[in-house]
């Protein structure tokens, strides 16, 4: 009987130190479920054994008619045993697998956010600065791009990554073409140079607007010598290069300007010193006790002729000086044009008539519009100027001034038929010391200050004055002023 009983109690040890392993790996794998399960069984299965120890031992149960069994009980509880000790290290080297991989995994996470982090504060960086910034790889595609570069090509909607500059091309205006075209060449410029390479970049914009662009590409090379990436980074100077080309044409006017002030005080040296030689020359004559009287009289002419052009010459310098540090005051009145017209034909008839040239005043069509408020001795001096001009430079015909109503404004002009001017000298000839042409001094002296002052003058009524002329047919010039007229 105690043989019998030997594997019964065997069986239940076996059983219970399954089911004891079943609770480790409960705690080893945090596989719940199973587990508790399993050690269940396991339990149960001890349980049963102590029953059946229990009924053999009361006799209610016969020793004969479970000998083979419990051997065989015995047998699987060992094998169960211990193939559940034998799963203790297996599944604690998984468990330490998986915490091992759980590790890894929030590391590699990490890293992913810290990547992420970062190429989101380069992004910020660089969308932050107005420069345009472009990465590309070896073979050109684009793999990073600036708000500004995007902006630049009207690329913000495209999906650019991994595309070429020709690929891009086509996703963008057609005006691109030729930039895309540029950038590709100075690209494989700086790659052939193997060292940062600087150029500047002209760019049109779908806007029609030309900007420029100092630009330096990086090239990136793998250890083995083969293309990795191309930095390019470029700045716009459209208006650094404005400044400079405007400080060149600045200083370009200023050399010329001092040529013409050098020019001007050279001849203002004639001017005023030929007068002066003929006012004391003819007064030391009049010295004289024999000097007959129409020679007297001819003196005394010519030393009036000369102190008037003197008087004019002094004249010109102060007005332009007071009208460019606008110290001139305007004396608004009404006044008739007719009256102003008049005054001038009467003033330069004997000098027209002198040259042997027809002048010819036109008066308005309107009489009812023929008074205006206005400045009269500014109108005066500004005519005088431009039909002294038609006079000195007329050798024949005719001149024409006159005035009248044109689109709601009092326009006033001179024309002649003399010498003309060139059309390139249209746009400068009212600036101060201008004349018509190299030869005009020699030929026909004075002081190129005579449309300058028209010009600021009628300018200072709140008018506009300008030219029409060919060489040798004449010129016309006209001014407007704003329309003050009154009944």
């Amino acid at each position: 009987m105690n043989i019998v009983l030997t594997p019964i109690i065997l069986s239940i040890l076996f059983q219970l130190i399954a089911s004891a392993l079943s609770i480790r790996l409960i705690f080893l794998t945090k596989r719940y479920l199973a587990w508790i399960l399993l050690s269940a069984a396991f339990f149960f299965m001890a349980l049963r054994r102590f029953f059946i120890f229990l009924s053999v031992l009361n006799g209610t149960l016969h020793f004969k008619n479970i000998s083979d069994s419990e051997y065989t009980a015995l047998l699987i509880s060992f094998l169960l045993s211990i193939g559940t000790y034998l799963m203790i290290p297996i599944f604690k080297s998984i468990t330490q697998n998986e915490r091992d991989l759980t590790i890894a995994n929030k590391q590699l996470f990490r890293q992913k956010e810290e990547a992420e982090e970062s190429s989101n504060r380069l992004l910020t960086f660089i969308n932050s600065i107005p420069d345009i910034v472009c990465y590309k790889d070896g073979e050109g595609r684009w793999l990073l791009a600036n708000n500004a570069d995007l902006e630049l090509f009207n690329l913000t909607k495209v999906a650019y990554y991994g595309k070429t500059d020709f690929e891009l091309a086509e996703y963008t205006h057609e005006i691109f073409k030729e930039a895309f075209q540029n950038c590709m060449q100075s690209d494989e410029i700086a790659w052939q140079q193997n060292q940062t390479s600087k150029g500047i970049e002209k760019i049109t914009n779908s806007n029609g607007i030309t900007k420029v662009y100092d630009v330096y590409k990086v090239p990136v090379f793998h250890p083995n010598g083969e293309r990795k990436g191309l930095a390019v980074i470029g700045r716009d100077i459209t208006q650094i290069v404005e400044i400079q080309e405007n400080l060149i044409i600045a200083k370009h006017k200023a050399e010329e300007s001092d040529q013409l002030k050098m020019a001007f005080l050279q001849n203002m040296s004639h001017e005023i010193r030929t007068p002066l030689n003929a006012i004391c020359g003819f007064a030391s004559f009049l010295e004289s006790d024999n000097l007959k009287p129409e020679k007297r009289s001819y003196f005394i002419q010519t030393i009036k002729a000369s102190s008037d052009r003197l008087l004019e010459i002094v004249s010109d310098i102060l007005t332009i000086s007071s009208l460019e540090t606008k110290q001139e005051i305007v004396y608004y009145e009404k006044m008739a044009v007719s009256d102003v017209l008049s005054e001038l034909y009467q003033k330069f008839k004997n000098p027209a008539i002198y040259k042997k040239l027809a002048l010819n005043m036109i008066l308005p069509k309107k009489l009812d519009l023929d008074f205006i408020i206005s400045d009269k001795s500014i109108i005066f001096r500004v005519m005088s100027n431009l039909i002294s001009n038609a006079i000195k430079f007329t050798h024949y015909g005719e001149i024409a001034f006159g005035a009248d109503i044109v689109q709601g404004q009092m326009q006033f002009f001179v024309k002649d038929n003399g010498i003309g001017i060139s059309s390139d000298h249209h746009a400068i000839i009212f600036e101060n010391f201008r004349q018509a042409g190299n030869n005009i001094q020699s030929n026909y002296g004075g002081t190129g200050l005579g449309l300058s002052i028209a010009k600021k003058y009628v300018e200072l009524l709140g008018g506009s004055i300008w030219l029409e002329s060919q060489v040798d047919k004449g010129s016309a010039f006209y001014f407007t002023l704003p329309n003050k007229a009154t009944n």
